[in-house]
């Protein structure tokens, strides 16, 4: 499986085989977790702050933004989150003409609001033509900032990487969860410095991790 701005071909053999299984109180999890318990949120305070300055190092003049996994800002749920989600410091942040795309596996539509140019697809992140009919429905043929927090297999990490090739030289790609789960960690280490500018953040904290990726060719 060759794709573009990774160092290295995996087969779905090596993907299938590589999936990292942790087992905890909680059951089982693709989780490669250094500590017996999990991060206190899911986006903590210093997470929000890289999150933040990546997004607004591209924000103006930004055509599109995309989102795999959207993950709107649940108060009540005050273990897995601290003050703001990814979806919320881009909704709150983003110019108005820039175009959002959030993918989902979920019905997310309510989150709609076509006079802001917010949009959600609900689909699975590998329907391709899919999400490509509709951002061609917007005039959108590339992509400024990417944010993958979908699912975290090995297997669908490499998948979802595929968007990556849609974002313009000087945008940027962010994976979440680099700290804790095998498949954004994997994927890490495999972004072709060739393509990609990239540096990882919170692998000395008790955070899920956070890594950036600009594209400079």
């Amino acid at each position: 499986m060759n794709i573009f701005g990774l160092k290295n071909e995996l087969s779905l053999e090596d993907l299938a085989s590589r999936m990292d299984i942790y087992k905890d109180d909680l059951g089982v999890s693709d989780c490669y977790a250094q500590y017996h318990k999990y991060p206190t949120a899911h986006f903590d305070e210093n997470t929000v702050q890289w999150y933040t300055d990546a997004f607004l190092s591209v924000r103006d003049g930004a055509k599109a933004i995309m989102e795999i996994g959207i993950d709107e800002f649940n108060p009540s749920s005050t273990t897995k989150y601290a003050t703001q989600s990814s979806t919320t410091i881009i909704k709150n942040l983003k110019e108005k003409n820039t175009y959002y795309f959030g993918l989902d596996i979920a019905d997310k539509s309510y989150l709609n609001d076509s006079e802001n140019n917010i949009h959600t697809i609900r689909c699975n992140s590998t329907e391709y033509e899919k999400v490509h009919s509709v951002l061609n429905s917007h005039n959108i043929d590339s992509l400024d900032f990417l944010f993958i927090d979908g699912d975290h297999s090995l297997f669908y990490a490499w998948k979802d990487w595929a968007y990556a090739e849609w974002v313009r030289v000087g945008g940027i790609v962010v994976l979440h969860d680099t700290h804790w789960h095998l498949g954004p960690k994997i994927l890490y280490e495999n972004i072709d410095e060739k393509y990609f500018d990239k540096k990882i953040f919170g692998n000395d904290l008790l955070n899920w991790g956070l890594a950036i990726a600009r594209r400079i060719k």
